[in-house]
């Protein structure tokens, strides 16, 4: 049975363990903001430690949306939407949207933030709950990555899915079967150094990908030059 608090929907009681983690390291990365400076995202201080990378997400957001704003997209699920920011600029062009995750603080500061008639949040660790057959578009920025996509993974996120609707994924990396160790080693490392874990961050090959996904944007030489380009490829998955 769905509870409201704070403006957010509690379908499921929060996932305590990963919420605690996920703060303590982006506490140490100088990523847990202000509700102010969450309502100014993807615009930073040019001072701010974090501007490049605000850059290039910017510059993601902009071909997103310009995707999103010429799609037809009546019903929007963006999941692990986190403090809503992206959240915010897709509902511009579409009629409802629900960012769900499954923490507590960066949900209820999304609602303090974006929450409207259009724009809702709710919390929850389980997709079932969630309408079937409705959505025009599910997207994943910067959270794929948190997740075992395995078959019945992607027979839920299809469940999901209005006829002749999309999934996207968005700011993950996907890498090589033999890439893999050397990413997750490199990742150890780095979590080692801030007395951190791994344990809720996954190494995705491209194989865990359905057989019919497309790539709309590839990183490649380009980045070298044009800095504000995202590292991280587009892609598209249909039913």
């Amino acid at each position: 049975m769905s509870q409201a608090f704070n403006q957010v929907t509690y379908l499921t009681a929060p996932d305590n363990a990963f919420e605690t983690q996920y703060k303590s390291v982006r506490d140490k990365e100088g990523r847990w903001l202000s509700d102010e400076a969450v309502k100014q995202l993807p615009q930073v201080n040019r001072n701010d430690q974090k501007s490049e990378e605000w850059k290039k997400r910017a510059w993601m957001l902009n071909k997103f949306e310009t995707y999103v704003s010429l799609a037809s997209t009546n019903n929007v699920l963006d999941i692990g939407c986190g403090n809503g920011w992206m959240t915010n600029h897709i509902s511009n062009h579409s009629e409802t949207i629900t960012g769900v995750d499954v923490g507590t603080e960066e949900l209820e500061q999304a609602a303090r933030c974006f929450g409207n008639e259009n724009v809702r949040f709710a919390c929850t660790t389980d997709w079932s709950l969630l309408p079937k057959a409705s959505y025009n578009l599910i997207y994943f920025a910067g959270s794929f990555h948190y997740f075992d996509p395995d078959e019945s993974f992607w027979e839920l996120l299809f469940s999901m899915l209005a006829p002749e609707g999309e999934i996207h994924i968005l700011e993950t990396q996907f890498y090589e079967k033999s890439e893999v160790d050397a990413a997750k080693q490199r990742s150890k490392e780095y979590f080692k150094k801030m007395g951190e874990s791994i344990e809720y961050y996954k190494h995705l090959a491209w194989d865990v990908l359905p057989e019919k996904y497309e790539v709309l944007y590839r990183p490649d030489f380009k980045n070298k030059i044009f800095k504000s380009r995202s590292p991280f490829p587009w892609i598209r998955i249909r039913k």
